[in-house]
């Protein structure tokens, strides 16, 4: 028999294992109960109650296709984060009073939602729709969360462009194209572009940095921007 009692961000969760109550438990997100692949989830558990017999020091918690770490520990309550892989749609996290199951959770697997693009110049961000006036000594750009969905996600994840192209355009004739393997440029060294009227911006390649610091390409489909250039 499992019961489950919800509130906003609180879910309280009694488990059945071998026909007896185990201890049950509150499972504290701002995602309820959803994981993000490849990202720190963080996440508490607490024991309930509070009295109950188990020691805090042997508790262990496991699942497999993620990593796990416990960060901390405050009375009865466990904060980890769960970095979990590619390989499911799910994850089940099992907790351990020593060698003993003592209860078990599903969380949904998902991945991070596309992120927004954003343009800067001499380090201040501009709006690709009202575009630059004159050409920029400098382009930037950056990937981040959406704005939008920040508030319903509990890890931030951290992007890196690492490869765009940026053509240079007046009356429909490209002046110029410009490869970059970067995510900045400096335009003070290109030539025969003062009259463009557009800078047609194609990413190319983003990728999610890793808790670890390792980079891993994500799918963001065709992102390409248009901003015009006023003179």
């Amino acid at each position: 028999m499992i019961r489950i009692f919800i509130t906003k961000l609180l879910f309280i969760v009694t488990f059945t294992i071998y026909g007896q109550n185990s201890t049950p438990f509150a499972i504290r997100s701002a995602t309820s109960h959803v994981l993000y692949i490849n990202c720190a989830n963080s996440i508490a558990v607490t024991l309930l109650p509070p009295e109950n017999a188990l020691s805090a020091k042997l508790i262990i918690f496991r699942a497999d296709n993620a990593v796990i770490t416990m960060d901390s520990i405050l009375k009865n309550t466990f904060f980890i984060t769960i970095i979990p892989n590619e390989t499911s749609p799910k994850l089940t996290l099992n907790a351990f009073d020593g060698t003993s199951l003592i209860g078990s959770e599903i969380f949904v697997v998902k991945y991070i939602p596309t992120p927004k693009i954003h343009l800067l110049t001499q380090g201040k961000q501009i709006d690709s729709k009202n575009g630059f006036y004159g050409i920029p000594k400098d382009l930037t750009i950056q990937a981040a969360l959406n704005e939008d969905v920040q508030d319903l996600i509990s890890v931030h994840p951290q992007y890196k462009i690492t490869s765009f192209e940026i053509r240079f355009v007046k009356a429909g004739t490209e002046l110029k194209k410009i490869q970059v393997k970067d995510n900045t440029i400096d335009l003070r060294t290109v030539k025969n572009i003062e009259s463009a009227e557009y800078l047609i911006i194609t990413i190319n390649e983003i990728k999610l940095i890793l808790p670890d610091g390792q980079l891993k390409n994500i799918t963001f489909g065709n992102s390409i921007l248009t901003v015009p250039i006023s003179h």
